[in-house]
Protein backbone atom coordinates (compact mmCIF):
# COMPACT_ATOMS: atom_id res chain seq x y z
CA UNK A 1 0.00 0.00 0.00
CA UNK A 2 2.85 2.39 0.78
CA UNK A 3 4.37 1.68 -2.65
CA UNK A 4 1.06 2.30 -4.41
CA UNK A 5 0.63 5.65 -2.66
CA UNK A 6 4.17 6.60 -3.59
CA UNK A 7 3.49 5.82 -7.27
CA UNK A 8 0.29 7.87 -7.30
CA UNK A 9 2.03 10.90 -5.79
CA UNK A 10 5.06 10.52 -8.08
CA UNK A 11 3.07 10.36 -11.28
CA UNK A 12 0.23 12.75 -10.36
CA UNK A 13 2.05 15.79 -11.70
CA UNK A 14 3.15 13.89 -14.79
CA UNK A 15 -0.48 12.93 -15.63
CA UNK A 16 -1.63 16.49 -15.26
CA UNK A 17 0.96 17.72 -17.71
CA UNK A 18 0.29 14.86 -20.13
CA UNK A 19 -3.40 15.52 -20.24
CA UNK A 20 -2.86 19.19 -20.93
CA UNK A 21 -0.44 18.55 -23.80
CA UNK A 22 -1.80 15.31 -25.33
CA UNK A 23 -3.12 15.86 -28.88
CA UNK A 24 -5.92 13.39 -28.44
CA UNK A 25 -7.48 15.26 -25.51
CA UNK A 26 -9.14 18.55 -26.33
CA UNK A 27 -9.29 20.99 -23.45
CA UNK A 28 -12.69 22.20 -24.74
CA UNK A 29 -14.09 18.71 -25.16
CA UNK A 30 -16.85 17.45 -22.87
CA UNK A 31 -15.73 16.30 -19.48
CA UNK A 32 -16.37 12.56 -20.04
CA UNK A 33 -13.62 12.13 -22.69
CA UNK A 34 -11.15 13.89 -20.37
CA UNK A 35 -12.21 11.61 -17.50
CA UNK A 36 -11.84 8.56 -19.74
CA UNK A 37 -8.32 9.63 -20.77
CA UNK A 38 -7.40 10.29 -17.16
CA UNK A 39 -8.73 6.87 -16.05
CA UNK A 40 -6.86 5.03 -18.80
CA UNK A 41 -3.65 6.85 -17.94
CA UNK A 42 -3.92 5.98 -14.24
CA UNK A 43 -4.69 2.31 -15.00
CA UNK A 44 -1.70 2.09 -17.37
CA UNK A 45 0.70 3.55 -14.81
CA UNK A 46 -0.65 1.39 -11.96
CA UNK A 47 -0.27 -1.79 -14.01
CA UNK A 48 3.29 -0.84 -14.90
CA UNK A 49 4.19 0.09 -11.30
CA UNK A 50 2.59 -2.99 -9.73
CA UNK A 51 4.42 -5.21 -12.19
CA UNK A 52 7.70 -3.67 -11.11
CA UNK A 53 6.85 -4.14 -7.42
CA UNK A 54 5.80 -7.76 -8.00
CA UNK A 55 9.04 -8.49 -9.82
CA UNK A 56 11.08 -7.05 -6.98
CA UNK A 57 9.13 -9.06 -4.38
CA UNK A 58 9.54 -12.23 -6.40
CA UNK A 59 13.31 -11.82 -6.59
CA UNK A 60 13.57 -11.70 -2.79
CA UNK A 61 16.49 -10.40 -0.76
CA UNK A 62 20.03 -10.96 -1.91
CA UNK A 63 21.95 -13.59 0.08
CA UNK A 64 25.37 -12.72 1.39
CA UNK A 65 28.17 -15.10 0.53
CA UNK A 66 29.29 -17.06 3.56
CA UNK A 67 32.24 -19.25 4.34
CA UNK A 68 32.59 -22.00 6.93
CA UNK A 69 35.76 -22.07 8.99
CA UNK A 70 36.67 -25.62 9.89
CA UNK A 71 38.03 -26.18 13.38
CA UNK A 72 41.79 -26.36 13.54
CA UNK A 73 43.02 -29.91 13.74
CA UNK A 74 44.99 -30.69 16.89
CA UNK A 75 48.73 -30.74 16.43
CA UNK A 76 50.14 -34.21 16.01
CA UNK A 77 51.76 -35.47 19.18
CA UNK A 78 55.38 -36.56 19.15
CA UNK A 79 55.59 -40.33 18.80
CA UNK A 80 56.59 -41.97 22.06
CA UNK A 81 58.38 -45.08 23.13
CA UNK A 82 57.27 -47.03 26.18
CA UNK A 83 59.40 -48.33 29.00
CA UNK A 84 57.88 -51.25 30.93
CA UNK A 85 59.37 -52.46 34.21
CA UNK A 86 57.03 -55.19 35.50
CA UNK A 87 59.31 -56.15 38.41
CA UNK A 88 59.05 -52.59 39.75
CA UNK A 89 55.36 -52.32 38.77
CA UNK A 90 55.51 -49.31 36.44
CA UNK A 91 55.53 -48.24 32.82
CA UNK A 92 55.64 -44.85 31.13
CA UNK A 93 56.12 -43.16 27.77
CA UNK A 94 59.20 -41.21 26.81
CA UNK A 95 60.08 -39.24 23.66
CA UNK A 96 61.09 -40.93 20.44
CA UNK A 97 64.84 -40.82 19.87
CA UNK A 98 65.68 -40.99 23.56
CA UNK A 99 67.31 -44.17 24.91
CA UNK A 100 67.04 -46.09 28.17
CA UNK A 101 69.32 -48.42 30.07
CA UNK A 102 69.87 -49.78 33.58
CA UNK A 103 68.38 -52.54 35.65
CA UNK A 104 65.11 -53.16 37.44
CA UNK A 105 65.65 -50.86 40.42
CA UNK A 106 67.68 -48.21 38.59
CA UNK A 107 66.52 -47.08 35.16
CA UNK A 108 68.03 -44.26 33.10
CA UNK A 109 66.51 -42.44 30.13
CA UNK A 110 68.93 -40.30 28.12
CA UNK A 111 68.13 -37.59 25.60
CA UNK A 112 69.95 -36.83 22.37
CA UNK A 113 73.01 -34.79 21.41
CA UNK A 114 76.23 -33.92 23.24
CA UNK A 115 74.41 -32.33 26.21
CA UNK A 116 71.27 -34.41 26.78
CA UNK A 117 68.51 -34.21 29.30
CA UNK A 118 68.34 -37.14 31.70
CA UNK A 119 65.93 -39.09 33.87
CA UNK A 120 66.81 -41.80 36.31
CA UNK A 121 64.32 -43.77 38.38
CA UNK A 122 65.46 -45.36 41.63
CA UNK A 123 63.37 -47.78 43.66
CA UNK A 124 64.20 -48.63 47.28
CA UNK A 125 62.50 -49.81 50.44
CA UNK A 126 60.61 -46.89 51.95
CA UNK A 127 61.40 -48.11 55.47
CA UNK A 128 58.14 -46.69 56.76
CA UNK A 129 58.88 -43.21 55.43
CA UNK A 130 56.50 -41.11 53.42
CA UNK A 131 57.39 -39.02 50.39
CA UNK A 132 57.08 -35.96 52.63
CA UNK A 133 59.60 -37.44 55.09
CA UNK A 134 62.15 -38.06 52.35
CA UNK A 135 61.67 -34.61 50.79
CA UNK A 136 62.07 -32.92 54.18
CA UNK A 137 65.26 -34.86 54.83
CA UNK A 138 66.81 -33.88 51.49
CA UNK A 139 65.81 -30.23 51.80
CA UNK A 140 67.26 -30.08 55.33
CA UNK A 141 70.65 -31.18 54.01
CA UNK A 142 71.09 -27.63 52.65
CA UNK A 143 69.22 -25.29 55.02
CA UNK A 144 69.84 -22.21 52.87
CA UNK A 145 68.41 -23.75 49.70
CA UNK A 146 64.65 -23.89 50.44
CA UNK A 147 63.73 -25.59 47.12
CA UNK A 148 60.26 -24.92 45.65
CA UNK A 149 57.75 -27.69 46.41
CA UNK A 150 54.67 -28.84 44.56
CA UNK A 151 52.52 -31.93 44.21
CA UNK A 152 51.45 -33.90 41.16
CA UNK A 153 49.62 -37.10 40.35
CA UNK A 154 51.67 -40.10 39.30
CA UNK A 155 49.61 -43.08 38.19
CA UNK A 156 46.63 -41.80 40.17
CA UNK A 157 48.60 -41.27 43.40
CA UNK A 158 49.88 -38.01 44.84
CA UNK A 159 53.63 -37.43 44.53
CA UNK A 160 55.85 -34.64 45.85
CA UNK A 161 58.17 -32.58 43.67
CA UNK A 162 61.23 -30.52 44.66
CA UNK A 163 62.96 -28.20 42.18
CA UNK A 164 66.58 -27.10 42.21
CA UNK A 165 68.17 -29.71 44.46
CA UNK A 166 71.97 -29.57 44.30
CA UNK A 167 74.20 -31.99 42.41
CA UNK A 168 76.62 -31.90 39.51
CA UNK A 169 73.73 -29.98 37.95
CA UNK A 170 70.69 -28.76 39.84
CA UNK A 171 67.90 -31.32 39.46
CA UNK A 172 64.15 -31.80 39.82
CA UNK A 173 63.09 -34.75 41.97
CA UNK A 174 59.74 -36.45 42.30
CA UNK A 175 59.06 -38.73 45.30
CA UNK A 176 56.28 -41.25 45.76
CA UNK A 177 55.74 -44.28 48.00
CA UNK A 178 53.91 -47.22 46.42
CA UNK A 179 53.35 -50.60 48.09
CA UNK A 180 56.10 -49.98 50.63
CA UNK A 181 58.69 -48.88 48.07
CA UNK A 182 60.07 -45.37 47.58
CA UNK A 183 60.25 -44.29 43.95
CA UNK A 184 62.53 -41.33 43.22
CA UNK A 185 62.46 -39.78 39.75
CA UNK A 186 65.35 -37.40 39.11
CA UNK A 187 65.21 -35.08 36.09
CA UNK A 188 68.40 -33.27 35.07
CA UNK A 189 69.46 -30.57 34.50
CA UNK A 190 67.18 -28.02 36.15
CA UNK A 191 67.55 -24.45 34.85
CA UNK A 192 71.20 -24.92 33.97
CA UNK A 193 71.22 -22.19 31.35
CA UNK A 194 72.10 -24.77 28.70
CA UNK A 195 69.11 -24.44 26.41
CA UNK A 196 69.19 -27.84 24.70
CA UNK A 197 69.68 -29.83 27.91
CA UNK A 198 67.05 -27.86 29.83
CA UNK A 199 64.54 -28.30 27.00
CA UNK A 200 65.14 -32.05 26.85
CA UNK A 201 64.66 -32.36 30.60
CA UNK A 202 61.31 -30.55 30.43
CA UNK A 203 60.30 -32.70 27.46
CA UNK A 204 61.09 -35.82 29.48
CA UNK A 205 59.12 -34.55 32.46
CA UNK A 206 56.12 -33.65 30.30
CA UNK A 207 56.14 -37.11 28.68
CA UNK A 208 56.84 -39.32 31.69
CA UNK A 209 54.74 -37.94 34.53
CA UNK A 210 51.28 -37.87 32.88
CA UNK A 211 51.81 -41.26 31.22
CA UNK A 212 53.04 -43.11 34.34
CA UNK A 213 51.01 -46.25 35.10
CA UNK A 214 51.17 -48.70 37.99
CA UNK A 215 50.93 -52.04 36.21
CA UNK A 216 49.25 -53.74 39.19
CA UNK A 217 46.35 -51.27 38.92
CA UNK A 218 45.16 -53.02 35.77
CA UNK A 219 45.32 -49.82 33.76
CA UNK A 220 46.91 -50.26 30.33
CA UNK A 221 50.40 -48.97 29.70
CA UNK A 222 50.55 -46.05 27.24
CA UNK A 223 50.67 -46.87 23.56
CA UNK A 224 54.04 -46.26 21.95
CA UNK A 225 55.62 -46.17 18.55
Amino acid sequence: MATLAHLLIRFGGYLKAMLAAAPFVDAKAPSWPRMLALTLGIVSILVSGCGSVAKTATQGPELEASSTVLPTQPAARTAAQVLRNPSMDYCFAYPEGFAHSGKADHTVVVGTGPDPGLLWVDVADAGGRTAQDVADSEAAADPGLNPPRSTLMLGGKEALRLDGLPGQDAVRRVYIVHDGSLYTLTFSPYQSGRAAADAQMETLYAAVTPSWVWISSGAPCPAGA
